[in-house]
């Protein structure tokens, strides 16, 4: 399962580099006033930090030992990133 979590993470990584582009793109056009991409890195650490804690959150509202709790988790990161992927690339 950590493979399909490395897949969704290159998924990540590629929708981050474009949105990132098009962050930097309305920075040039607008001489840096809105400050678009330090606001998507700022948007992509909050984010990082919501999924790792929404999954553990998730995870422990199942009541599961620690093993099967450890599969939620990675299950869940695996969900939330794909999500989070597309979002970016849809926007």
């Amino acid at each position: 399962m950590d493979n399909l979590l490395d897949e969704a993470t290159e998924s990540l990584v590629v929708a981050q580099q474009s949105a990132r582009d098009d962050a930097i793109d309305v920075d040039v056009t607008t001489g840096g006033l809105l400050s678009a991409e330090q606001a998507f890195d700022d948007a992509q650490i909050a984010w990082a930090i919501y999924r790792d804690a929404e999954c553990v959150r998730r995870s422990s509202l199942m009541m599961v030992a620690d093993e099967a709790g450890a599969e939620l988790v990675l299950d869940c990161r695996i969900v939330l990133t794909r999500a989070r992927a597309a979002e970016l690339r849809n926007n």
